[in-house]
């Protein structure tokens, strides 16, 4: 499995990484987290798709993403001390993760420094995909944010045929 998260490390750091790991399997419809648990690891998705909600203040929750292989989620948990979830994590189908904890991570970025610079790099992505998801709500209209969203759905859900 290639996650793109990884991809700026060589492959004895990579390896490192990956090693700390422990896997995690879900049945379908299963809560991996709640938002406000104590966020203390990183997940690689290494299989199945997961759905990322968030409460609103109607008491209502709702989905903003669906994960799928080769994604994580949890990075702030390997960088801020007593973090909580911010968001929610079910399974839509059955899946499988690898889990990486905070304090081995912190361990390994001790023993090797780019592998906190490649956090940094994953992080720096990460706020350019939410500052991208912001400009297209406040300048994009409904129908075509629908649109990319359910081409997103089919691309994720297709059989990779490009039917």
């Amino acid at each position: 499995m290639e996650w793109p998260l990884l991809s700026s490390l060589d492959d004895s750091d990579r390896q490192e990484f990956l090693a700390l790991g422990r896997r995690r399997t879900f049945a379908r419809n299963e809560v991996v987290c709640h938002a406000g648990d104590l966020a203390d690891s990183l997940h690689l998705i290494m299989s199945g798709r997961l759905g990322v909600y968030v409460s609103l203040a109607s008491g209502d929750s709702a989905m903003v993403n669906v994960l799928t292989p080769g994604a994580y989620f949890g990075e702030l948990a390997l960088l801020r001390a007593d973090s909580e979830r911010t968001a929610t994590i079910r399974t839509l189908e059955a899946a499988e993760t690898l889990a990486i904890r905070a304090t081995a991570f912190h361990q390994l970025c001790r023993e090797s420094p780019s592998v906190e610079r490649a956090l940094t790099v994953v992080l720096a992505d990460r706020v350019d995909q939410l500052s991208r998801r912001l400009l297209e709500v406040t300048y994009v209209g409904f129908d075509r944010r629908l649109y990319r969203r359910l081409l997103e759905l089919a691309q994720s859900y297709g059989d990779g045929r490009g039917d």
